[in-house]
């Protein structure tokens, strides 16, 4: 079940987006998007579009049947629209500072004791340039 991190004004969340489990709605079904680099709370990617829920506030039984539902991937060969570069295949991603796009993941000493920011969702097949969409990876999840 997608909900928007902000309800006014959201639109349609693409197909290859890369998605977290809600923190705001913690009952294990919802997604949204987040603006955090490497944030360790990554549910997956979308495989289908997903929609904007029909009312604000629902709760997943209250949502049930409505148009927000869709497809997350969270192991195994899939595609991801990327707002940073891949140097190298083989590169470790996460989510990057745009909503729904992935960048490389990027553990450092700053970071080392920021637990919600050590979110490695797998590795990319292929190299990319900013803003490519549909770069092949591998998603490894827990």
């Amino acid at each position: 079940r997608y909900v928007p991190a902000t309800y006014s004004g959201s639109e349609t969340l693409a197909a290859d987006s890369i998605v977290i489990w809600s923190l705001n709605d913690d009952d294990g079904v919802t997604v949204t998007t987040t603006t955090t680099s490497s944030d360790t709370a990554v549910a997956g990617i979308i495989v289908t579009q997903a929609l904007t829920p029909d009312v604000d506030g629902n709760t997943a039984i209250q949502d049930a049947g409505r148009d927000n539902w869709t497809w997350l991937q969270t192991y195994g060969k899939s595609q991801v629209n990327f707002a940073g570069a891949v140097s190298y295949t083989g590169s470790a991603f996460g989510t990057s500072t745009t909503a729904g796009e992935a960048a490389m993941y990027g553990s450092d000493s700053t970071n080392a004791n920021t637990p919600r920011v050590t979110g490695n969702a797998g590795f990319a097949y292929d190299t990319a340039t900013a803003g490519d969409d549909d770069v092949e990876v591998f998603l490894r999840l827990d």
